[in-house]
């Protein structure tokens, strides 16, 4: 009996062990109290262990814009700890900010959100003036010009210069996006524009130091790469922070359906659900519910497999939409607007015709699967393999592609409020310092748009060039012109301005 009782107490002993528990941590968030558009907004993130402050928590802060994630940081190691993030890229207005703190060891910390914050972003200050060129003669046309100055405009302002650095490798029809860490996942592409040339490495540019480095450039890690070699793919990041790798060609020269998914936290590569159709040289982009629009392409890398079709992905899932494009396109390029609608622009059609045409899509349901495509003002150039990239002045910049049968350098910009697009003259260096085609742009936190890789006019070639453009915020608009004396009527007197990246 004794044996027995004792036996009992080592088993009790042996299996009540001792239990720790999470420490509870609270986050707060600042923000500056005012933001210019085009300038740094620094939010701020401070966690602290609530039962014991003396100890510093350890992980990353996540920052939402309305839910949406715009960026990330780790802690700084402090006691209470300090996450920043820094950003030039959001647009005027008022914006409600969050953060979410989630520990680098689970066990250790519960999670913990700030309350939202809103974050104003101010117009940027101009200055206006007026010449008349000769005396004003009653009854008699006198010619007025009219200037208007972004008060912050400098000499690179909308210019694009190389960087100091270049890409790992030659690359074209490759994809680059932008991490919630502010970095660029550069993947796949060729190395000379041939499908058998494809590429399953990755790279990284970190724009604090300006540098390339290649997660694994002879894949000896098979996850830090893809799964299949590709070009021609697109690559979205998800609102969880990951990255859809969706479609392309692989070395074969066989369209792709098969999708993969990045995980930046671990740089890892893994399998994802196939698209419903392949797809090569389409576009995709994050619509405002959190899904992804895949339009367009091609079903076999010609012009005669051009698609119209487009599916959304959603929970893991594709979707083919209810509705489809109006011209079958590929090469051509969707981008998410202000006012949550999708600007899908130029390509290839069936008949290897290159287009100036653009689309509309408006997004419908849940998923979006029912929206509809409408018919977009046309650009001023016909191009494909170009880029179009959304600015935080809501301009969309269209830039480089097949133009006219040859590689250009050429920019023109879409304003969703005026419905058109306007050529940005060349003079002053109001273009790429390359020509570019199949090349990929990516506006980066500090509000650059850096250019990397594709087709120069020399050949044409494949290069591992890049380079970095400064936005102009250039004074778009009207402006009317009065009179002192309330007898006088002037006729004629409302000016546009030009608005093609440089002052007017």
């Amino acid at each position: 009996m004794f044996r027995s009782l004792l036996f009992f107490a080592l088993f009790l002993y042996a299996a009540t062990g001792i239990c720790v528990a999470q420490e509870d941590t609270t986050t707060v968030l600042t923000v500056p109290t005012s933001a210019t558009l085009g300038t740094p907004a620094t939010l701020t993130a401070t966690v602290a262990d609530t039962p014991t402050p003396a100890t510093a928590p350890v992980g990353a802060v996540s920052f939402f814009d309305g839910g949406v994630l715009i960026g990330s940081a780790t802690l700084d190691g402090a006691a209470p700890g300090v996450a920043t993030f820094s950003t030039s890229v959001l647009s005027v207005g008022s914006h409600s900010i969050t953060a979410t703190f989630v520990a680098a060891n689970l066990a250790n910390f519960n999670p913990s959100s700030a309350s939202a914050v809103l974050q104003p972003i101010a117009q940027r200050t101009t200055t206006t003036s007026i010449a008349v060129t000769s005396l004003i003669t009653v009854r008699s046309a006198t010619a007025v010009s009219a200037a208007v100055n972004d008060q912050t405009f400098g000499a690179s302002s909308g210019t694009s210069t190389a960087t100091g650095n270049n890409l790992t490798i030659n690359r074209f029809g490759h994809s680059a996006t932008r991490l919630p860490d502010g970095t660029v996942l550069i993947v796949g592409g060729s190395t000379d524009g041939s499908a058998a040339n494809a590429q399953k490495n990755a790279e990284i540019y970190d724009p604090v130091g300006g540098t390339f480095t290649a997660l694994d450039a002879t894949c000896v890690t098979l996850a830090k790469c893809l799964a299949t070699a590709r070009l021609g793919h697109t690559a979205t990041l998800l609102p969880n922070g990951t990255v859809l790798i969706a479609g392309g060609t692989d070395t074969g020269g066989v369209s792709l359906a098969s999708a993969e998914i990045y995980d930046p936290v671990a740089q890892t590569f893994a399998a994802a659900n196939p698209l419903n159709v392949a797809r090569t040289e389409h576009a995709a982009t994050l619509l405002p519910d959190g899904s992804v629009l895949l339009v367009g392409g091609s079903s076999d890398g010609t012009a005669a497999g051009a698609l119209s079709s487009a599916e959304v992905y959603s929970g893991g899932t594709f979707t083919t939409t209810t509705n489809s494009l109006s011209t079958a396109r590929f090469g051509l390029t969707a981008t998410l607007l202000a006012t949550g609608n999708v600007l899908i622009t130029g390509g290839t059609d069936t008949t290897a015709t290159t287009l100036a045409t653009t689309e509309i899509f408006t997004p419908t349901g849940t998923p979006a699967s029912t929206g509809a495509f409408a018919a977009g003002p046309s650009m001023n150039s016909a191009r494909f393999d170009h880029t179009a990239t959304l600015l935080p002045d809501g301009l969309v910049l269209i830039t480089g592609g097949i133009v006219s049968s040859a590689v250009s350098n050429t920019l023109e910009l879409y304003s969703s409020l005026a419905g058109n697009f306007t050529a940005v003259t060349a003079s002053g260096n109001h273009n790429l310092t390359d020509n570019r085609s199949g090349h990929a742009a990516t506006l980066l936190n500090n509000g650059l748009v850096l250019f990397a890789g594709g087709e120069n006019a020399t050949t044409p070639t494949v290069v591992n060039t890049a380079e970095l453009y400064t936005p102009s915020y250039d004074p778009q608009g009207t402006v009317s012109l009065t009179s002192d004396n309330g007898a006088d009527t002037l006729v004629g007197c409302t000016l546009t301005l030009s608005g093609t990246g440089e002052t007017t």
